[in-house]
């Protein structure tokens, strides 16, 4: 366990593991937890996520020939959400990146900086890029929820307004110096949504800093219900290398159908051809008994036969005090990829004791 979970734990944090991670799993009230990361200000512990940074002046154009994304036409303070391919188009990394005026840092899932490191270096030659895994000494914290903007604002940090931009500024702390940060707009659940990079050494201080301007504590329960509620997938569990960047049905704001190539861009390109993959990630509202990861979706036919036409990815119990979007009564949210042809919204599934409908 890390030194701030230990902390985290001491001010009422409940350990666990989730997605094979050690976190907190919430702070005792996981339904205001999510409440707040949706309809106030909640900030959650992030700060095991993978930042890695290119630097150099040849950074921008090096990453734009490994992803999927238009990576040279970001000017400093824009950013972007990628696929990394292999040369089968298939997706090997899934994240987001950020131009500097001096670098690219792209940001991922936890504990994958070695790898990272090891796959853009087998791909460096004469170009003027140097790799530093930033998850050594830079931490993230995510603030969201519909009061954070008015916060931001009174803690005099800049608001980057578009999607994916960012900006620097200073945490101003109570007592003690103010702290560099770096702040992202990143729709991970409902927007407003920010992601705080920190120096990992102060995030402790951070914490305090925000909770006191009245962020809720949340936990990564009411954590991953808000980020399925969002449709956010994550790489290794919505998202692994045995899937196409168009079945992950993200085209819009990670794929660039006109840069160039890249590596995996042919089987990327053909496919935008063809019009469609066999499948498509879904976002689902699920009835009856809460099912789990890794559970068949169904439709049935005409003669009452049951054929599969999906699996569920990810899976969260909606909390019974939280308030819906509607006023149907699904018991859980859930992301899962559903085969063409029942991938549709409106488009009613089943799986062992449960209903399932599609609504994106």
């Amino acid at each position: 366990m890390s030194n701030f979970l230990e902390i985290l734990s001491a001010a009422g944090g409940r350990m666990g593991s989730l997605n094979g991670h050690d976190c907190v799993l919430d702070f005792d009230d996981q339904a205001a937890e999510f409440a707040a990361l949706r309809d106030s200000f909640g900030v959650v512990d992030f700060n095991n996520r993978t930042q890695i940074e290119l630097a150099g002046r040849d950074s921008a154009a090096f990453l734009h020939n490994l992803c999927t994304n238009d990576i040279k036409s970001l000017t400093p303070g824009d950013g972007c959400e990628v696929f990394l391919t292999n040369v089968q188009g298939k997706i090997i990394g899934h994240g987001y990146v950020y131009r500097t005026s001096e670098s690219c840092i792209y940001e991922t899932i936890p504990s994958v900086g070695a790898e990272l490191l090891s796959y853009f270096d087998r791909y460096l030659f004469r170009e003027q890029v140097e790799l530093i895994d930033r998850s050594k000494d830079r931490a993230v914290l995510v603030i969201a929820g519909k009061g954070t903007l008015d916060v931001l604002n009174n803690l005099g940090l800049p608001v980057p307004a578009e999607l994916f931009a960012h900006a620097t500024g200073e945490l101003s702390p109570a007592s003690g110096s103010s702290l560099p940060c770096a702040i992202r707009n990143a729709d991970l659940v409902a927007e407003p949504c920010f992601q705080l990079s920190i120096p990992r050494k102060s995030i402790p201080i951070a914490w305090e800093t925000l909770t006191a301007a009245g962020a809720l504590p949340c936990g990564s329960l009411a954590w991953e219900q808000a980020r399925i509620l969002q449709g956010t997938p994550v790489y290794d569990i919505d998202v692994t290398d045995e899937n196409l960047p168009q079945e992950v049905d993200r085209n819009e704001r990670t794929i660039s159908f006109t840069k160039g190539c890249y590596i995996g861009q042919e089987t990327v390109a053909r496919i935008d051809a063809l019009g469609h993959v066999n499948k498509t990630l879904c976002k689902l509202q699920i009835d009856g008994r809460v099912p789990t990861a890794g559970e068949e979706l169904y439709v049935t036919d005409d003669v009452e036969q049951k054929k599969v036409v999906g699996k569920l990815t990810s899976v969260a119990p909606w909390p019974d005090s939280a308030k819906r979007e509607d006023e149907t009564e699904w018991h859980a949210i859930g992301l899962g990829y559903v085969r063409r042809g029942s991938n549709m919204p409106g488009t009613n599934l089943a799986g062992e004791g449960f209903a399932a409908a599609v609504v994106r």
